[in-house]
């Protein structure tokens, strides 16, 4: 299917969603890692797709690969993360009580705080 439609990443970003629910860690790995691999250089899309890494990593429970996430999308030149997903959100449980993820939501709503406009 993705070859019939021409994937930019949104299809295999999608399937790795749904490894990571049915349990399926290492194949939802590689197909996040795959949607990126695909998206060109679409600066929304890269965003969307590094999110849907974390966040795979994080439906997983792999801790480490999900906190090393942020790192990479610091490199790119806008994020798609919303503070209110990463404080709330259930696909961020496994995290949530960790002080390196603690400190990315303080760093992100900090980012917002002073880009916003007055």
């Amino acid at each position: 299917m993705k070859a019939k439609v021409g994937d930019n990443g949104y299809i295999t970003a999608s399937l790795s969603s749904l490894a990571a629910g049915l349990g399926e860690c290492d194949l939802a790995a590689r197909e996040a890692e795959e949607a990126l691999a695909i998206s060109g250089g679409d600066q929304y899309v890269r965003a969307l797709l590094l999110s849907n890494i974390a966040l795979t990593h994080s439906l997983c429970g792999r801790k480490d690969e999900a906190l090393a996430t942020p790192a990479r999308s610091g490199r790119e030149p806008i994020s798609l993360v919303h503070v209110s997903d990463l404080r709330f959100g259930i696909e961020w449980n496994s995290l949530r009580a960790d002080p390196r993820f603690q400190n990315y939501v303080a760093e992100t709503e900090a980012a917002l705080t002073t880009r916003a406009p007055r």
